[in-house]
């Protein structure tokens, strides 16, 4: 099934007042209901077979059921965004002491029971914070749902595990697994002279890629966590803002011998690392990467979204007025996929 969100303002007493209800669509059937609506901005991510719903306003986490039925608080104040597992069991998110005068925590809870399983505050001695007021954020789960990578303002890039261990890294650049980070002076502004990979456990040195005479690194992707394969490109000196797709050459590179690969932007790159870019973002909950983690394939993720756009378009009928083609406009233009909940 596929899950959405609606918003839908109006104008009472003087001030905008907007309504949010996540609704779902049974694929197979047609078949539309509600499951949650709020008179407050409200996001929902799908968590194995419930959705876990945040509210922006009162700082709050439900955990509801897909029939809408029945619901259960797991967070009662001072939550920010959630970040849900790969695997749905968990949500991991920050809460801002500041009102109480307490730091900062990062805080994972099981989806099911409410229970908390790991609890990491900002003052850990682990953490080496270079500033006296600094905040934590979630920024998304390792691909296996066994770490967190976590910005800490004032601290840096931390990989905290499931068993409690805190961990520092110099670069944000962490592969799909937080195994490995991969460091690069200057790669986004004017291209980088040398890359160097490590991993984040030991901090022990992979390997150094050099560019050719003449050349900068330009582009880094991580491949799937199994593969042990990264890619890169390297553009001419100077060329970094220069379109440089059309003079880059495209490598991947083995991590455990150092061995690099030629390959086609048009050919392999395209089939074989385009597709992964959701998941470098971290973006687990989106509708994209829950497809990619369930199909492992390019295919039928564009088939299911396709066939999530037909089956909201289809909820209006076909209109047969002016007012009812408005009607449906404003409706889908209001409304978002937020992602797919197997019934399997």
């Amino acid at each position: 099934m596929a899950v959405y969100r609606n918003w839908n303002f109006e104008h009472a007493e003087g001030a905008d007042q907007g309504r949010f209800t996540v609704f779902a669509i049974d694929l197979a059937t047609g078949r539309s209901w509600d499951i949650y609506a709020a008179a407050e901005l409200i996001s929902a991510w799908p968590a194995g077979d419930r959705l876990v719903v945040w509210s922006a306003d009162s700082l709050t986490i439900h955990s509801v059921s897909l029939d809408g039925e029945s619901e259960a608080l797991l967070q009662s104040s001072g939550a920010l965004a959630p970040h849900v597992s790969p695997d749905g069991s968990k949500i991991a998110f920050p809460v801002d002491g500041s009102p109480s005068g307490e730091p900062d925590s990062i805080i994972v809870l099981d989806v099911q029971s409410g229970d908390e399983f790991l609890r990491i505050k900002a003052d850990d001695p682990r953490i080496d914070a270079r500033e006296a007021d600094w905040s934590l954020e979630v920024t998304r789960w390792s691909i296996d749902g066994t770490a967190l990578l976590v910005w800490g303002a004032g601290a840096g890039t931390l990989v905290i595990t499931l068993d409690g261990e805190v961990r520092t890294t110099p670069t944000g650049r962490l592969s799909l697994d937080l195994r490995y980070a991969a460091d690069a002076p200057r790669l986004v502004s004017t291209g980088a002279r040398s890359l160097t990979v490590f991993e984040t456990a030991t901090e022990r040195e992979i390997l150094t890629l050099t560019p050719e005479e003449g050349r900068v690194i330009f582009g880094w992707d991580w491949g799937l966590p199994a593969s042990g394969k990264a890619i890169y490109g390297t553009v001419p000196r100077g060329a970094v803002n220069e379109r440089p797709a059309r003079q880059a050459v495209w490598r991947i590179v083995d991590l455990d011998t150092g061995g690099t690969t030629t390959v086609s932007l048009d050919e392999q790159l395209r089939a074989d690392w385009d597709w992964l870019w959701s998941l470098q973002d971290g973006s687990f909950e989106s509708p994209w990467g829950q497809c990619l983690i369930r199909h492992e394939g390019l295919d039928p993720c564009i088939e299911l979204l396709g066939a999530a756009d037909e089956a909201l378009y289809s909820l209006h009928g076909e209109p047969t007025t002016a007012e009812e083609r408005r009607e449906r406009d404003t409706f889908m233009s209001s409304t978002e996929l937020l992602g797919f909940i197997w019934l399997d």
